[in-house]
């Protein structure tokens, strides 16, 4: 079975609060792992297994939730949706877009072209931490 990953940003804390919890893992940052949604309390939650393969579960911000797209960029970092890539079109237009999903293709695209039509991906950032990365584009 293929295994669906998600990312979400902690609500243990902000990055202006950091702290560490058992000088291992820092709370208030992104984690990848499974998600899990609480319907009856609206709570999301990401379980995965930390670097040092201790399992964990952390509360997240629902609107920071993104599904890994199946795509690394061309330096091996996953991309999720909510990235910010700078994308390689097959018609050698380069372009800086959020990555999004689309329900009428049901498919993950880069400022509306479907990836079938980049041939490379870098990641510059996400919607959240760098929003000034596409007030640029406008």
């Amino acid at each position: 079975m293929r295994e669906i990953l998600f990312r979400g940003f902690s609500e243990d804390c902000t990055k202006e609060n950091e702290i560490v919890y058992d000088n291992k893992r820092t709370i208030g940052e992104w984690v990848e792992g499974s998600l899990e949604i609480d319907t009856t309390s609206n709570e999301y939650f990401i379980h995965g297994v930390d670097k040092n393969g201790e399992s964990f579960v952390y509360d997240v911000i629902p609107e920071t939730v993104g599904q890994y797209i199946r795509v690394k960029d061309k330096n091996g970092n996953k991309i999720f949706e909510g990235d910010i890539v700078k994308a390689y079109i097959i018609s050698s237009e380069i372009i800086t877009k959020e990555v999004t999903y689309r329900e009428d293709l049901a498919a993950f695209v880069v400022g509306g072209y479907p990836l079938s039509k980049i041939t490379a991906l870098r990641k510059v950032g996400n919607i959240y931490d760098n929003p000034e990365l596409l007030e640029v584009e406008k």
